[in-house]
């Protein structure tokens, strides 16, 4: 369980921490169509109800556009996405994805330098450039004007994100802002916060920007497919879990079952001698009771001591990708996945198996209470 918890946590922050946060914050018609028009203004009292909102770490403010990006031998539509440097690094883990060069400059460059840009490693395999050169974009701005600007490559991408890798460009903010004649409006806001906390922190801040013609998702109703596929594997978890405790059930009525079989002429003695059937369904009861407890002390020691374990130092993933990275449905995964111990990780799997000892050692209970002393001890 705590595996299957960790990797289900991992495929979650491998999606939320790159591109899309653990919430967004979109205008109504950019959700449903996304288009440089379908804008926002992102008001210092808008900042302060993020920053105010329970559960809400950190935010991070987009630009996002489409555009050509080239020189004069080779050109790619991409995406365009502007951010601020600062506090997108709070949020996402973009900046730790530069493999070649450095992350976007905190601040917006003088006039006289050129605009700074990041790569995805496909878009700069595609234009065949690397840090250093020079490009140039081209894109419809907000007035209906074409917007250009010489760029110089700072940095390359490469976040294992198809889509970010394969068709996304990086500038700062101001400077998309400054190409595209936008002034502080944004087209969506990315906020950082917990997992699971994400659906009741979007209820809160739907009730604070009722009536703006805001859209406030978290994640799980994003990247929707992942969720499903998420919920999806955690009721496979119970089946795989139903089936461990199936096959411990089997081995328990085995044991007790012959183990109350050898002793039956050992029972007749007792319920002749004025041992009541009661107590005789008790004895066994409780042996199943009492293996059940060792099994699960032992197991629950042996298992969590592995998970804690695995959770600070990761299981590898080597062996299984080959030194490569491993990628699913489009998200890339860290080379080590973290058990995630919790509480129902833990106390699940025990009592599960305490409870179903017991309930095994019921039937050769009665069974054995139910024999007549004289045939018992006669052997019939």
């Amino acid at each position: 369980m705590a595996l299957f918890i960790g990797f289900y946590a991992e495929m979650a922050r491998a999606t939320t921490s790159v591109e899309i946060g653990q919430l967004q914050i979109r205008s109504t018609e950019f959700v449903e169509r996304e288009s440089v028009h379908h804008y926002f203004r992102s008001t210092p009292e808008m900042e302060e109800t993020l920053l105010a909102a329970p559960g809400v770490t950190a935010f991070a403010p987009r630009v996002l556009v489409s555009g050509l990006v080239g020189h004069e031998e080779q050109s790619r539509i991409t995406r365009i996405m502007g951010v601020d440097p600062g506090r997108e690094a709070q949020v996402t883990v973009l900046h730790e994805a530069v493999v070649h060069g450095r992350w976007l400059s905190e601040e917006a460059l003088d006039d006289d330098q050129p605009r700074e840009i990041l790569l995805g490693a496909m878009v700069a395999r595609a234009l065949g450039v690397d840090v250093g050169d020079e490009l140039v974009v081209l894109l419809q701005a907000v007035d209906g004007s074409l917007g250009n600007e010489l760029l110089e490559v700072t940095g390359i991408l490469e976040t294992g994100n198809v889509v970010l890798d394969r068709h996304t460009v990086l500038m700062h903010l101001d400077d998309l802002r400054f190409i595209a004649a936008m002034d502080d409006e944004v087209h969506e806001i990315l906020l950082a916060a917990s997992l699971d906390d994400a659906p009741r922190i979007a209820a809160g801040l739907r009730q604070e920007f009722a009536g703006q013609d805001l859209v406030v998702r978290p994640w799980q109703e994003i990247a929707t497919e992942l969720y499903m596929m998420i919920e999806l594997a955690e009721s496979v978890t119970w089946v795989l879990l139903l089936i461990i405790f199936l096959i411990a059930a089997l081995g328990t009525f085995n044991t007790l079952r012959m183990s109350t079989l050898e002793r039956r002429k050992e029972f007749g003695v007792m319920m002749a001698v004025g041992m009541t059937r009661r107590r005789v369904v008790g004895l066994v009861v409780g042996e199943g009771l009492i293996i059940g407890l060792m099994g699960a002390a032992l197991g629950g020691l042996i298992g969590a001591a592995f998970a804690y374990g695995t959770g600070h130092y990761g299981l590898s993933l080597a062996a299984l990708t080959g030194g490569d990275t491993l990628t699913l449905m489009g998200v890339a995964f860290t080379d080590r996945i973290h058990f995630d111990v919790r509480r129902d990780a833990l106390v699940i799997p025990v009592v599960g198996i305490v409870v179903v000892t017991t309930l095994c050692a019921l039937w050769p209970a009665f069974r054995a209470a139910g024999e007549e002393p004289r045939d018992a001890i006669a052997g019939r």
